[in-house]
């Protein structure tokens, strides 16, 4: 019993402590949504889930597939977004360039 006192302790001091400090879970937060941000950058496109990357649909006649409109891909959440940002961020700096 005082063993599962004694942990509960611990554990109800890891929480304080979470609540004092929150920035290490909010670095570790932001460090994985810029990593993410990376990766829908680089690789912005994944297999798509219900054709598992064919194309095609499971059915007799295998038409192409509703999902990704028969080309097997689709964005990953979040990737037109960023590409949107990264073509604004271009464009602003050739406006900015032509104009000095």
């Amino acid at each position: 019993m005082t063993a599962l006192i004694i942990t509960l302790a611990g554990f109800a001091g890891h929480l304080a402590l979470a609540a004092v400090f929150p920035l290490p879970h909010l670095l570790i937060s932001l460090a994985v949504l810029a990593g993410y941000a990376l990766l829908a950058a680089v690789k912005p496109d994944k297999t798509c889930r219900r054709c598992n990357g064919w194309g095609t649909s499971h059915k007799r006649r295998r038409p192409s597939c509703k999902r990704c409109a028969g080309t097997g891909t689709r964005f990953r959440h979040g990737a037109p977004l960023v590409h949107r940002g990264i073509s604004l961020a271009i464009r602003h700096l050739h406006e900015r360039r032509s104009s000095q």
